[in-house]
């Protein structure tokens, strides 16, 4: 049951954090390579939204949809990486 997953993550259970990265990694993967129109970088892009879904793991306690708010951290963080001003 993922959301007992997420509220484990949320208290900081690294262990809790496996699953999600197992499950999402492909997803995620996936997802990004259709913003991104690209497979280069992808892999970093998921390691990025990863990352700051953990150091953000406290927010998740209020988060209704995880699965969506992680989507949206990684797309967010894939438009900000190919934006011609990021540079």
């Amino acid at each position: 049951h993922l959301e007992g997953t997420f509220a484990h993550i949320a208290d900081g259970n690294e262990e809790a954090f496996s699953p999600i990265y197992r499950l999402y990694m492909p997803q995620m993967a996936a997802y990004a390579c259709t913003i991104t129109r690209s497979d280069k970088m992808v892999d970093e892009f998921v390691q990025e939204a990863l990352l700051r879904i953990w150091i953000g793991r406290h927010q998740l306690a209020d988060v209704k949809e995880p699965k969506a708010w992680a989507f949206r951290i990684l797309a967010i963080i894939c438009f900000n990486l190919i934006s011609p001003t990021s540079s």
